[in-house]
């Protein structure tokens, strides 16, 4: 129950804000693909692809001079050597801009973790509620490609289950990040994922990202 009750508040937050005239606000549509390498002993050489769809609503609240993003999504991600789904996420996300360069955001999610990933879980599939809270650190470099600039991305997420009502993971990344294009972003990053009661893991990920 309480679970539902917190999707309905993140549901209610959205449709006020995006309902609400004394806002500015606009809107994007985004897909984003990563192709992810693993790099730790638990699951070295494996290769994943992960591809995320997001609705963002970007609100500028003018008396705070603060952009807040709300954004509904679902991500699937496939494992190449197992040839299955390895972890499917639908829900809502909220960021706020704390400062320049310095977001908070957080989200709430149904996420399902198939079993044979085993430095994740083990035993049967993992079906959840969860919930992510976390920071982003984001500047721009002095390095620019063809007179755009390459940005500087940090983040960390720490995700909480809902159901077992403990931490399950800690994400930490970091990496570049470039607008080829209007409509076009692409990225580098290092993943680390603090598996709390499992194994840690290390990626290497890069992502192309659509805007529209």
């Amino acid at each position: 129950m309480k679970n539902f009750l917190l999707l309905f508040s993140y549901l209610f937050i959205l449709l006020f804000l995006s309902s609400s005239p004394a806002l500015s606000k606009s809107f994007e549509f985004k897909s984003r693909s990563e192709y992810i390498h693993g790099v730790s002993s638990a699951h070295k050489d494996e290769v994943q692809y992960a591809n995320k769809v997001s609705l963002n609503w970007n609100f500028k609240l003018e008396r705070i001079n603060r952009t807040l993003r709300i954004a509904p999504y679902t991500e699937i991600t496939y494992n190449f050597e197992t040839d299955e789904l390895s972890k499917t996420e639908t829900g809502l996300e909220i960021e706020l801009e704390i400062i320049k360069y310095l977001n908070f955001y957080s989200a709430f999610q149904h996420a399902t973790i198939n079993k044979h990933h085993n430095y994740i879980c083990v035993g049967e599939d993992k079906i959840n509620f969860e919930l992510l809270n976390g920071i982003i650190f984001s500047v721009p470099t002095p390095l620019k490609i063809a007179k755009r600039p390459v940005h500087f991305r940090a983040k960390e997420t720490y995700v909480y289950d809902l159901d077992s009502h403990r931490g399950t993971r800690n994400e930490v990344e970091g990496g570049f990040f470039w607008r080829a294009l209007k409509h076009l972003d692409l990225g580098i990053k290092w993943r680390h994922i603090d598996h709390i009661h499992y194994t840690d893991i290390d990626e290497a990920v890069g992502g192309v990202t659509l805007i529209f």
